[in-house]
């Protein structure tokens, strides 16, 4: 076989860890959350966190800054925690979490763990009831599938709608990537758009005129694919929108690290990029940046021209695409 996999305790939870025997490369999933919790390549003989990793089980119930959540049956914040379907109103609370989602704390089932020569494959399972959330008191299955092969990771979400009125719907992932040793200042990062939605004072998208065009000099224009721009000192925190398609007809945005001469490339299907610089994650300044896959933007449930597209039909189901792919230059 190509991988050792094994079913290891985590705290009160359970991890499948996997091992590529060809790349020497590590993935390692909590059932809470469907939770990446180690995803690690092989460089120069030893394994460097391409993820930040969670070091315990409390690290994962904390939950600090979303850390590799996967966000469903919605991602991000609503405008004034709410929003509303078919004339009625829906608050967040406490409980249900004010932003990026619902399943970040439900156990998942472990639905499927399967190997071949090529990939491992993990898939999961949770279903949110009418009863468990106020602010989303629809029915609904969510899955999620990791494919894990040397130097890629591939992750579909999807939701399947159990119940039997229309409901609202989406996904995304909220991965960081961690940069230990020089930090994140050097790296090179291209994002295929030079368009951002622009917020008001709570990060929640503008009802008009949302849309803003980056003039090359701006410290958020990243669009140069010739000539990634270095990331410096920047403060970062934008989604980019209106994404150019390559050749293959897939998003990818790039994240180059000149050091060791390895690159990141994040792909997804459709949807806009989240790109976010915490000044200090941990108690270590400028060593992440998040480069999240999402399928609509924030406040989506609340935005008419989205109506058609976050709704899912008694017994739809919709996927979301995207993964990362690991290279080294020569």
């Amino acid at each position: 076989m190509s991988f050792n996999i094994e079913k290891l305790p985590f705290g009160e939870f359970e991890i499948v860890r996997i091992e590529s025997r060809r790349g020497g490369d590590i993935l390692a999933i909590c059932n809470y959350g469907a939770t990446v919790i180690t995803y690690g390549h092989l460089l120069n003989g030893k394994i460097t966190d391409i993820l930040v990793p969670y070091r315990s089980p409390e690290e994962l119930v904390k939950g600090e800054a979303a850390v590799n959540w996967i966000m469903a049956p919605y991602s991000n914040r609503m405008r004034d925690g709410e929003y509303m379907i078919k004339n009625q109103v829906h608050l967040l609370d406490e409980k249900s979490g004010k932003s990026h989602g619902l399943v970040k704390k439900l156990i998942f089932n472990t639905d499927k763990i399967y190997s071949d020569q090529e990939e491992a494959v993990v898939r999961y399972t949770a279903e949110i009831t009418p009863g468990m959330f106020s602010a989303y008191p629809f029915h609904i299955k969510v899955s999620v599938t990791y494919r894990f092969r040397p130097e890629s990771l591939d992750i579909t979400i999807e939701g399947i709608n159990l119940g039997s009125e229309d409901i609202p719907y989406g996904c995304g992932w909220h991965p960081y990537f961690y940069f230990k040793g020089k930090g994140i200042n050097s790296l090179r990062l291209f994002i295929p758009s030079d368009e951002i939605i622009r917020t008001d004072k709570n990060l929640v998208p503008l009802i008009t005129g949302y849309v803003e065009k980056l003039p090359p000099e701006s410290h958020l224009y990243f669009a140069d694919s010739e000539n990634p721009k270095t990331i410096n000192s920047k403060s970062v925190n934008a989604c980019y929108t209106n994404l150019k398609k390559n050749s293959r007809g897939q998003i990818t945005t790039r994240l180059i690290n000149s050091n060791n001469k390895t690159v990141f490339t994040i792909y997804q299907q459709r949807g806009v990029v989240y790109a976010y610089i915490p000044e200090n994650l941990r108690g270590e300044s400028r060593k992440v940046i998040a480069l999240e896959p999402v399928e609509f933007m924030t406040d989506a449930f609340n935005r008419p021209e989205l109506k058609d597209k976050i709704l899912l039909a008694p017994g739809q189901k919709r996927a979301f695409n995207f993964g990362i792919i690991t290279e080294t230059l020569h």
